[in-house]
Formats: structure tokens, sequence, C-alpha cells
């Protein structure tokens, strides 16, 4: 029996689409979805159709109800494994489930709390450096301070530098996995293959491989409980076998928290600033809320909840930019998701950039309005009131960012700090565009001008 397809573009060439999307990516899902609807079928490597989905009952099905059913691309998996390993953004299965409910218990509410005050603290002793009038790189800078908060939260305090040299590999790696990602012909390099690129993706992961293992290798000597990231998951045992995580799998969720916690919040509060100075009413609004709860002084986990429009600007910014723009998944069965057949190995394709701007649950999508985040009269927020799948920063289902409350209490209380001390001004002629990288970045160096409040 024939099966039909949804519709799509055609193509006679074995590597399917994958050029058009390497050329750039964002504007070849874009394209496909405004051509042929939120179904659509198109022509993967080897003629095996690639499946774009932006209907929400639909991306459910794959999600949620049948999330069992599909999992990571084997070729991305390849691509950024030096990084993640075996960690909780690639695992699967059983191993996955274990990961997960081990790993739980460091995002819990009280552990929060605890990350909390060592934010706002490297926020203030980083904004210690910051000069009227000056201008700075604000991706960059960004980058620097969630360095420094991500290390503290997974390693408190270690050897000098280790920050600083973990960041350095993992540029290379990160420069290394987007030449990978978005290029088909440089996806097919083995990492074996004796050639420059690949020598320095096998050295990068040596050297982070050689620090993190050192740090694991001395935490065992010396098993204290510091508050940590680390500290737990190497104390933690399964309640059912009494086993422990092996050095591979703390290195391995180590590095998967690192780069969650890392790249994804920079660039967030970056998106935040960018926007903040383009629209001077939300930032009015802003600072009237940080003014009657804060009065002048730091932000405590405790005021994440009397600060909703702060929360509001973060999750209104993550609708329009969300790091991870395009999420997933391979098949691993034949499975039915509405009345199309997909078969083992072939690709779904989702991106949030999309679902976070359906008309239907966001009227002129494309305005930053924060204030469709406020709760209601009725105290309900509009994740709740709007289909599930309309708002993905973190994914959804089972595989839900397990990091997604330590994301937002970061962006929110990083936000609260450097906006009650510094305006941040683009120049009147930055051009405020994305660019695709593994991540969604903003297009050229953002520089701003910081205006002491």
């Amino acid at each position: 029996m024939t099966r039909v397809l949804p519709p799509g573009e055609k193509s006679i060439s074995p590597l399917g689409i994958s050029l058009g999307f390497a050329r750039d990516p964002l504007r070849f899902i874009l394209e496909q979805y405004e051509r042929h609807g939120r179904l659509v079928a198109i022509p993967g490597p080897i003629y095996k159709p690639t499946f774009l989905i932006h209907d929400l009952d639909l991306l459910s099905e794959v999600f949620v109800k049948k999330a069992s059913a599909f999992g990571k691309p084997d070729p991305i998996k390849q691509i950024l494994a030096p990084v993640f390993g075996n960690g909780l953004f690639f695992s699967e299965g059983e191993f996955w489930k274990r990961q997960r409910k081990l790993a739980q218990p460091a995002f819990h509410h009280h552990r929060l709390q605890t990350y909390a005050e060592r934010m706002v603290a490297h926020t203030q002793a980083h904004l210690a450096a910051w000069r009227e009038g000056q201008t700075l790189v604000l991706n960059r800078d960004m980058r620097a301070l969630t360095l420094q908060i991500v290390v503290d939260a997974i390693f408190k305090t270690e050897l000098p530098g280790t920050a600083e040299k973990i960041a350095l590999w993992m540029e290379t790696l990160g420069e290394i996995a987007n030449a990978q990602v978005t290029n088909p012909l440089k996806a097919a390099i083995p990492d074996w293959a004796p050639v420059q690129m690949m020598r320095r993706k096998r050295q990068a992961a040596a050297e982070l491989d050689k620090i993190i293992y050192e740090i694991i290798e001395a935490r065992r000597q010396d098993p204290a409980d510091r508050g940590d990231l680390i500290s737990m998951f190497l104390a933690i045992e399964d309640e059912e076998t009494g086993e422990r995580m092996t050095n591979q799998q703390v290195r391995d969720e180590v590095m998967t928290m690192f780069v969650a916690g890392h790249d994804t919040t920079a660039l967030t509060l970056t998106w935040v600033f960018m926007l903040l100075s383009r629209h001077p009413e939300v930032d009015a609004a802003l600072q009237a809320e940080l003014a009657a709860v804060l009065n002048g002084r730091p932000p405590q986990a405790a005021d994440f909840a009397q600060l909703p429009y702060t929360q509001a600007i973060v999750k209104e910014t993550l609708r329009l930019y969300p790091p991870v723009w395009l999420l997933f998944r391979v098949a691993r069965q034949e499975v039915e998701i509405g009345d199309t057949l997909i078969r083992n190995g072939e690709v779904v394709l989702s991106a949030p950039y999309i679902l976070h701007r359906l008309a239907e649950f966001y009227p002129e999508p494309e305005r930053f309005r924060p204030e469709r985040f406020l709760p209601d009269e009725q105290g309900q927020t509009l994740e709740r009131q709007i289909h599930r799948l309309a708002y993905l920063p973190f994914s959804t289902g089972p595989r839900v960012c397990i990091g997604n409350g330590f994301a937002l209490l970061e962006g929110t209380l990083l936000l609260a700090t450097i906006a009650q001390q510094y305006r941040l001004q683009l120049p009147q002629d930055f051009a405020i565009e994305p660019e695709v990288r593994v991540i969604l970045i903003p297009k050229g160096e953002v520089q701003v001008t910081l205006e002491r409040r």
C-alpha cells in the first residue's frame, strides 16, 4: 500500500533539502511553513521524508502521548557527543529515566533558593567593574557573568582559572558543532578523520575531560557536600539498586548542565536588554515594579513571586527569541501521528520560533508585549490558558528541561539586579535580527553603552 505524505517541497538530490536547510535554516523552515502549512513532508537525505510539524495536537502526540516512540537523531548525537556524552539531553529509555530521577533533587525548590543568593552576589561583583558611559559587548559580557554563576552552581570553588579553561574548550567545541549541524558535508566527517577541524574537536574534548575528571576524583577523595551540583551527583543513590553514578555519568550530566545553564541564559539576557533598549515603555514599567518591591535593595529568592512583570519580560523574550529555536526527534519505531505514518528512522522537526508566533495565541505576535504573560484577574497565567505546546522555551512532555526553574529564576534575578543600576543602550542604527547557530543568537556583535540609573 502506497503511503500518502503531507504536502511539501520536492527534490531529486540524494541530499534532499539538506543544502537549502544549510544555507539558512531559519528562513528555510519559515518558508516551508508559509507555503505548505502546519504539517509538511520534505525529502531528507537518501530520499527519506522529514516531517515539519507545527500542528499542536499532532505535536502533542510526538512530544507527550507517544514520546517513548521517539528519540534524538543519531547524527546530532554524534556531533555533540564530545560535550553531552550520554547525559540527560541525549540518553533514552530506562537509563534516561534513572538519570532523570537521580538528577531531579538538584532542582527542587529549596535547592533553587540556595542558588539564588549566589546568583545575585556574582552579579553584583560583576557590576562593580562597570562604569557610566562605558561601551561593552553585551553578548560576551553576559556569557562571562553566567559562566561564573554556572561554575559556582556546579563546582562551587575549584582550581583558579577552571571556569575560563572550560569556557575556552567549550567555545571551540561549540564553533565546530555549529559548523557540522548547519552543513551536511561537514556533518558527515567522522570524529577520527585526520583533518584540522576534527583534530581541534578531539583536543578540546580531551582537555575538557581532563579538567572534569580531575575535579570528580578530587571530590571522591573529599566527599563533603559543598552545596553544589557535583556534590549531589556524587552522593545520590538509586533507591531501588543502591547504585551511584559512575565518573562517566557524573561527567556527562555536569557537562549537560554546564551548557544548558551558561549559553542559554546569557543569550536570553542579551535579547532582554536589546529589547528593553528599543522599548522604553517596558523599561519604565520594569523600573516601577523594581522600585515598589525592592526599593533599591538586591533581590532575593523570596522576591521572585513578587516580580511578575520582571518574570514576564523574561518569558516574552523567550517567546520571541527561544535559544532552542528548533526541536528534533527521530522515530525509533513505526508510529502513526494523526493520519500520517512515520517510519522507523524518519525525523520530525518543529520550531518553537514558529509556535511562539501563532496569532491565535499571541495577538500581534511580532510585538514585544511582556504584559501578555501577566496573570489575569483570576490569577491564571497565559501558559495555563493556551495550548500547552504553544509555548516551548524549555521543550515539553517527559523530556522538558530539568533546569527550567533554575533558568527562569536566574533570568529574573539577574535582570532585576542589573536593571536597578544600569540602562543598557543600543546604537540607534543597530538592527535586532536573529542568526542560527546551534542555538539562536543575535546577528552581529551587540555593543551597548552603560547609563547609570
